[in-house]
């Protein structure tokens, strides 16, 4: 029963441990939302549309293509996964409605004369930047985009009444306002300096994804971790006293 009772209490630690940790990380992502994400979203700035999901290793912030209406940005932007040693070149498409989709219905993305359905459309993880999604990644193939410039995009909503016709929300037809650069330009700087660049291409509007900043809120996971101390400590002696206790008697 003893050797039980040890077993289910450090289970319980590690399950406060845990949570704890996850507690406080979702602190500081919201933290970082709000203060840093949240004004962009809110701003009248049409170039605030950048890579809040999940960013690829290299992306011009000069758009392929751009939309903007008094309600709706799109954005068309290059990037380059690094795979390996290989330079994959895709497209992060963004789509941006201010006063917000209706997130009870379903979306889809319907695009003129596209029979294939390698791409579906769904909402971004942050606030109503909506996002294309290639099954299980965020970014599009560019073939794919080429193939599909000059026709028309439509972003539908699922009936929910049968033998209704799908509802468009939006329709655009995209282009390509600039040409492909980014591996050209790495695979140029590559060949001179022996090694990729990390910020030294900036200034062409080519940058290398960092991960977010977020050494301000280390005293969110120092104050968590710190009331996850004392709470051990606390429970370690008590279970320490109990034995004594025990034994005593």
């Amino acid at each position: 029963m003893k050797i039980f009772a040890r077993i289910v209490y450090a289970l319980f630690m590690v399950t406060l441990f845990w949570f704890t940790l996850n507690t406080a990380s979702n602190m500081v992502t919201e933290r970082y939302i709000d203060e840093y994400v949240i004004p962009d979203l809110e701003s009248t700035d049409p170039d605030y549309l950048y890579f809040y999901n999940s960013v690829p290793t290299y992306n011009h912030r000069t758009p392929l293509y751009s939309l903007d209406t008094e309600n709706l940005s799109v954005r068309f932007f290059e990037v380059v996964v690094k795979k390996g040693n290989a330079l994959d070149e895709y497209v992060y498409v963004l789509f941006h409605k201010r006063d917000g989709f209706d997130n009870t219905l379903d979306h889809y993305l319907k695009i003129e004369g596209f029979t294939d359905q390698p791409i579906e459309y769904a909402q971004g993880q942050i606030y109503d930047v909506l996002v294309m999604v290639n099954l299980e990644q965020v970014y599009i193939p560019k073939s794919l985009i080429e193939n599909n410039l000059n026709k028309v995009w439509s972003i539908m909503t699922v009936s929910e009444v049968e033998d209704v016709e799908d509802e468009t929300v939006f329709s655009f037809t995209p282009t390509q306002e600039k040409p492909f650069e980014v591996k050209a330009a790495l695979l140029e700087y590559q060949e001179t300096h022996g090694e990729l660049p990390k910020k030294e291409l900036e200034s062409n509007q080519i940058y290398y994804y960092a991960q977010p900043d977020y050494s301000k809120y280390f005293i969110v996971y120092t104050t968590a971790l710190s009331i996850y101390g004392v709470v051990f400590a606390v429970s370690l002696i008590g279970l320490m006293v109990y034995d004594l206790k025990r034994k005593k008697a």
